[in-house]
């Protein structure tokens, strides 16, 4: 009967140190990727992408993927440029001329300029904004307007946000949204009048890894934030 009555304590006081020890690891994590925070750095990045059409001419459709590799320059601790090279594979489908349902595929190779604003920097979890324009190779298969050619380049302008999560001092994870509008209404495969002020729409979701591999001093802004004398 004693037993009965005093398992479930020892149980519970076991659980709570469990649970004591966790937050303790996380505050020391937090405090170190907070203290190793640099005035300025050198960062590679790399992972998956879910793009989407948005406004387009033809039926979006879900069964799409791709990829991304990116260098970024934090010029401070706000302020950072990033050079993006991606890969997305989007699909949509269509009613021909007969009225069946036509798929069409577009595959997009694209290069990016994106401008970086990190609103918390000194965060163990540090969410940011960009503003971006670039340019990118389309290719088209069973495009519904057959007069577009099948390889052509289209330029692109994009605004999104994400956030880096910081694993340890050097690896981060990346989880970002973008919201990209082209200059035309070519990158479907089929031109018409059911985009946004004639331009074709997509968004993409990034998940992924960035390793900081060269960095500058320590952000004084960050020990401050963080409680440590300089």
């Amino acid at each position: 009967m004693i037993d009965k009555e005093i398992n479930p304590l020892i149980v519970g006081g076991m659980n709570m140190k469990k649970n004591i020890l966790l937050l303790f690891f996380l505050i020391i994590a937090t405090d170190v990727s907070q203290a190793q925070l640099a005035t300025d750095s050198w960062a590679f990045g790399f992972g998956l992408t879910y793009p989407r059409f948005v406004s387009v001419n033809i039926q979006p459709l879900n069964s799409n993927y791709g990829g991304f590799l990116s260098l970024k320059r934090n010029f401070s601790e706000h302020v950072g440029l990033r050079l993006n090279a991606s890969y997305s594979h989007l699909e949509g489908e269509y009613l021909d001329v007969t009225l069946t349902q036509v798929k069409s595929f577009t595959n997009v190779i694209a290069g990016n300029l994106d401008l970086l604003y990190y609103l918390f920097p000194c965060k163990p979890i540090s969410p940011y904004l960009f503003a971006s324009a670039g340019s990118g190779l389309r290719m088209l298969k069973n495009n519904a307007t057959a007069s577009l050619g099948t390889n052509e380049i289209v330029l692109a302008f994009s605004l999104g946000g994400g956030v880096e999560w910081a694993i340890d001092s050097d690896w981060k994870i990346l989880a970002e949204y973008g919201y990209h509008i082209t200059t035309n209404s070519e990158l479907d495969g089929a031109i018409g009048a059911g985009e946004i002020n004639g331009r074709d729409t997509y968004f993409s979701i990034n998940l992924g890894l960035l390793y900081y591999f060269k960095k500058g001093e320590p952000s004084k802004d960050c020990q401050l934030y963080s409680g440590k004398s300089q």
